[in-house]
């Protein structure tokens, strides 16, 4: 129940509120101490949106790892129930392997368990372990052609975390003996994607107390990761002595790595002077902002390890035999096996209508509007104390202000997203309406929340 509640991000008393129990319930159910009726049982397999049979005690793999073991990038950035939901996608991964083991042989395990560093390693060491594991491992000189691969062919197991806080970048952790890579959902970005394989990478051969946060240990692994995909007998020599972008743009695609990581492996490597190297960031950042380089390097490499073990498993339908040995909804597993990148661009129909509007060939069409409170039939206004809980492309279910470009929340289920929404809602000073979508974008209910009213009347539904 720990398990599938932290999937979810969910508090113990949001989880309560849903179940309609109290939070000491949930802590009793968790720790063992108490078990729930069969309705109880019920609505928080609801809730939770797994089969009532993953919450049996029945020879399922199980493992709780800490989160206080996993390689976070920072503390202050990733809210605790954030890096708790990830560290539980972890765990799932662990046991989904644990069942794959059974019936498939995995590549051996074979990560150096020798080139342990402290704190105050130099520079030159770090170097030297990145050598080492490309000696090791017979990488051919020159660029990696697939870092996900490469990792996995090595005994690693990588997975690609399920949307939720964007603040979240890839993380790593041992379990049960066995490395675990879980890569951002929200990476489209072929170099940076191959970059953080690698720094986690880092972690794991460089690291053996994980220390969440610590900025020397997330340098040494950033410097591992340039020092393995570019290694510097091989690319000093390329790189130029001054910021010229024609001669970095090729060696992007040369080496499959990004434009500030070249700049940061010039300066590292003294190519660049400080004054050059910062006057050629900021150059890169004024023409093309903080977040997006030029030059597309194509799609992101994919994770293909638990896909190929499943197919080998429990034939290429595997869907249906997997939930059923690791009691999940086949929606878990999909998101699990088969989530092996940001969702695709969804079309919808708004676009569809502000298309037809723009084309004065055509007749224009009118977009439907949805009544105000105020108003009958008036254009509806943003509202920012109105909240709106709707479908993601990805599967998943957001809680989203009006108004708002961003979600303030992601969930796996509806009820959990609802749960949010309307918790916010509460903790406003007049409250809010919160207004619940049904997957295919129509409203079906809208509900007005306040502390005050802890049983208000439903405004409409539809």
């Amino acid at each position: 129940m720990r398990l599938a509640r932290e999937l979810c991000g969910l508090r113990k008393v949001e989880l309560a509120r849903l179940a309609e129990v109290t939070p000491a319930a949930i802590t009793q159910y968790e720790g063992g101490q108490n078990r729930p009726s069969p309705a109880t049982l019920a609505r928080l397999a609801l809730a939770l949106g797994q089969p009532a049979s993953f919450f049996v005690q029945d020879g399922r793999p199980q493992m709780q790892p800490d989160a206080a073991a996993a390689f976070f990038r920072s503390l202050r950035a990733t809210p605790q129930l954030e890096r708790q939901r990830a560290v539980a996608w972890a765990e799932l991964t662990w046991e989904l392997v644990a069942v794959l083991e059974r019936r498939v042989r995995f590549p051996k395990l074979d990560l150096p368990d020798d080139l342990h560093l402290g704190e105050h390693a130099d520079p030159d060491a770090i170097e030297a372990a990145a050598d080492a594991v490309r000696s090791r491992w017979a990488i051919p000189p020159g660029p990696i052609a697939h870092v996900v691969r490469l990792i996995e062919a090595h005994g690693g197991v990588i997975a690609r975390l399920p949307g939720g806080d964007d603040r979240l970048s890839a993380f790593s952790q041992w379990i049960a003996g066995r490395p675990i890579v879980m890569l951002s959902p929200d990476r489209d970005d072929r170099a940076r994607l191959r970059f953080d394989s690698a720094h986690e990478l880092g972690h794991l051969v460089l690291h053996a107390d994980p220390e969440p946060g610590n900025r020397t240990l997330e340098r040494q692994a950033d410097a591992f990761a340039g020092a393995l995909l570019m290694p510097r007998d091989e690319i000093l020599e390329e790189l130029p002595k001054r910021w010229d972008f024609r001669t970095f743009a090729a060696l992007k695609r040369r080496w499959g790595v990004s434009l500030a990581a070249l700049l940061y492996r010039a300066r590292e490597l003294g190519r660049l002077t400080e004054n050059s190297y910062r006057w050629a960031v900021t150059t890169l950042s004024r023409q093309y902002g903080r977040r997006k380089e030029p030059i597309h390097l194509g799609p992101v490499e994919q994770p293909k390890l638990l896909s190929r073990a499943a197919e080998l498993a429990f034939g290429p339908h595997y869907h249906h035999a997997l939930a059923a040995e690791l009691h999940l909804s086949l929606e878990t597993i999909e998101r699990l096996v088969d989530d092996t990148g940001p969702p695709k661009p969804a079309l919808t129909a708004e676009a569809l209508l502000a298309e037809e509007q723009d084309n004065p060939r055509r007749p224009r069409a009118v977009a439907p509007t949805m009544p105000s409170s105020g108003s009958e039939g008036a254009s509806p206004v943003s509202n920012p104390n109105r909240r709106h809980v709707t479908k993601r492309p990805d599967g998943q279910w957001q809680d989203k202000p009006e108004g708002a470009t961003r979600a303030a929340s992601v969930h796996p289920t509806q009820a959990a997203a609802e749960a949010a929404a309307k918790q916010v809602a509460r903790n406003q000073p007049g409250g809010a309406e919160v207004v619940t979508h049904r997957p295919d974008g129509r409203i079906r209910d809208s509900d007005t929340i306040n502390r005050r009213d802890p049983n208000p009347p439903r405004d409409t539904k539809h």
